[in-house]
């Protein structure tokens, strides 16, 4: 088989023939790897026959795909040449004096309510994007099993829409999960997923109990969710029903189950209608009580109100995979290449959308997506905001370190998010952080996606960037759910917590504690070069809160657009929410923040930060 046909072959199906690691390196991807690719692309390269006859049938290039006039994502006039500062938290972790063990949108809502009144303009969340109901304890917001509907979890159950009383609610069980340290994801479904139905139950034998609108608000949702509402609650009812004996998701399914589209399935949705229906009732009550939320984040006085998440892929055996197999490739993975941190690179887990489905169906699906969060979001981000022009697969069998990267038609994808942008008035954030394509950066600026900028990765020729030469258009913030809050980051747990877990030798982490004690130096050193004289002075103590003010101050000093502040860092938190590259190891996705956020909230170190912050960036 001729090398240059089968090269040329696999970059008019979009494979790029190597990549670059975040150390510099360059790797050619193996042919076995790429040709691995292009099977689960449905396109044979196995002798040089099948090359060439697949060579001469490959798409065409578009030349609409050429970003040459890039569409421009929305931006408000008030923020075009203005700044802005909102609190940014993981729902789910949120501690407060009337949740039952996990945050939920009543939280949400108070939340804005609260800091709107201390001059922010949006309050930002994980994404909110269904998970496995049947299975919570898979619970990564960022492994969602379908991302066009919501978490029922996130459920108020004392604030449901449509009753005409609600039901009883606080029970031991109820204050035992509220003061644990760690969401307890198993406790907390069987507690209010049992609350929830015995309302459905109620409802459904007792109509009257629906207020006046409710119901006619209910069947509109329900009608007006179409196809790809009934499959994903038909899918939820199906796994709530097989979980017990084949799991959640539907690939261990008996093969009558595996696709909506079978007589079995087509039964069980005759002979579960109630089930169903509870399922619909739950997306509908996630659905309003959103909207509440973002309503009154507008109404307290916020101009972006909430901004939302949006994940970069699906779980392969979720909800969006069994309702619409063909949009993603089976037999990869999105991943990503070997980078300083991960050596081996990353294998995500998650099913990656065919390039060539969205080119047939003119993008509609990722329309979707983004329609889907931006109904209720001033602000999104795009996570991975590469996945536009192209995402790092991994086929099946083959490690992190093996895979390649398929390009997406840029221009048509920019296109799509510029119309949903505008359409729905909401501002696009891209976290482009990790591996960034050559050119990249110059595309967002163009479409004005704000770029995504973190305190302790601002480096220029070994120094913290100044704060005046921070970019205009971009999203700054000290850390991610992916790294340690400040004070962790400043003591360095985050090292000894990555020894513990054996992640880190003992060379490698010392190595790693010389280059914080370097990096801590440099942050204190620009610092009191950027800092007004008052400011700077503090610093002598070393004091950890008087620096994260600091820093927060600093940050909040930069032409940047928008800065979200963590509350973790308000609230004095030191451990991350997750650590990439563990599962089990360490309990990711569930830290609650320490004490309740009604309480957090009137302590020096989150009034330090938010009154520092306001008199930095006063509407």
């Amino acid at each position: 088989m001729s090398e240059r046909a089968f090269d040329r072959l696999c970059e008019a199906y979009g494979l790029q023939l190597g990549y670059e690691t975040g150390t510099g390196e360059t790797v050619r991807s193996s042919p076995e790897a790429r040709r691995a690719v292009l099977s689960a692309m449905s396109v044979s390269a196995a002798t040089p026959e099948e090359v060439l006859r697949n060579l001469e049938a490959a798409p065409k290039r578009d030349a609409a795909d050429d970003p040459v006039a890039v569409a421009r994502s929305y931006m408000p006039n008030w923020l075009a040449e203005g700044r802005c500062w909102g609190v940014t938290c993981q729902l789910y972790g949120l501690r407060t004096k009337r949740n039952h063990g996990i945050g939920d949108f009543e939280d949400l809502a108070r939340l804005a309510e609260q800091v709107a009144a201390d001059g922010a303009d949006f309050v930002g969340v994980n994404p909110l994007h269904a998970l496995f109901s049947a299975d919570p304890e898979r619970c990564s917001p960022f492994s969602p099993s379908n991302r066009l509907f919501l978490n029922p979890l996130y459920i108020a159950i004392d604030a449901i829409p449509g009753l005409q009383e609600p039901p009883p609610v606080e029970t031991e069980e109820a204050a035992r999960l509220r003061d644990a340290d760690w969401v307890d994801y198993t406790s907390v479904a069987r507690l209010k997923l049992a609350t929830l139905r015995a309302c459905w139950d109620d409802l459904c034998e007792a109509p009257a109990l629906w207020q006046e609108q409710a119901r006619a608000s209910f069947d509109r949702f329900v009608a007006e969710g179409g196809e790809a509402l009934r499959l994903h609650v038909l899918f939820e009812a199906l796994s709530a029903h097989l979980a017990a004996d084949f799991g959640a998701g539907w690939r261990d399914w008996p093969e009558d189950y595996r696709s909506p589209r079978t007589d079995a399935v087509a039964r069980f949705a005759q002979d579960h209608g109630h089930e169903v229906g509870y399922q619909f009732w739950l997306q509908w009550v996630a659905d309003r009580q959103l909207a509440r939320a973002a309503e009154r984040a507008r109404g307290a006085g916020m101009r972006i109100g909430l901004y939302l998440d949006v994940a970069v892929g699906t779980a392969p055996d979720g909800s969006a995979t069994w309702s619409d197999p063909d949009l993603v490739v089976p037999g990869a993975n999105v991943g990503a290449p070997p980078d300083a941190f991960f050596t081996g690179g990353q294998d995500w887990g998650l099913a990656p959308m065919s390039p060539r489905a969205l080119h047939e169906r003119d993008y509609q699906p990722l329309r979707d997506v983004l329609e889907a969060v931006s109904r209720h979001a001033g602000a999104i981000r795009i996570d991975h905001a590469m996945s536009l022009t192209r995402l790092f697969w991994i086929p099946e069998g083959f490690p992190a370190t093996d895979g390649c990267y398929v390009h997406y038609p840029l221009a048509s994808m920019l296109r799509t998010l510029s119309d949903v942008s505008n359409r729905y008035g909401t501002i696009i954030i891209g976290e482009d952080l990790g591996t960034v394509p050559k050119g990249f950066g110059r595309i967002m600026r163009d479409a004005d996606l704000q770029s995504y900028r973190v305190l302790y990765f601002e480096w220029v020729r070994n120094a913290f960037r100044a704060a005046s030469s921070y970019r205009r258009q971009a999203f700054v913030t000290v850390s991610t759910h992916d790294l340690p809050p400040f004070r962790g980051w400043w003591a360095g747990s985050d090292i000894d917590l990555f020894q513990e877990l054996g992640l880190l030798g003992q060379g490698d982490a010392d190595a790693r504690r010389e280059g914080r004690a370097r990096d801590r130096a440099a942050l204190i050193d620009r610092l009191r070069r950027d800092l007004p004289p008052r400011c700077a002075r503090t610093l002598a103590s070393a004091d950890v809160d008087e620096i994260a003010t600091a820093a927060h101050v600093f940050l909040a000093r930069t032409p940047s657009r928008l800065f979200g502040v963590q509350v973790e860092d308000l609230c004095e938190a030191a451990r991350p929410v997750n650590v990439p590259g563990t599962w089990k190891e360490y309990p990711n996705w569930r830290l609650r923040t320490a004490s309740a956020v009604e309480e957090a909230s009137a302590r020096p170190a989150w009034r330090t930060v938010v009154d520092a912050v306001t008199r930095e960036r006063a509407k």
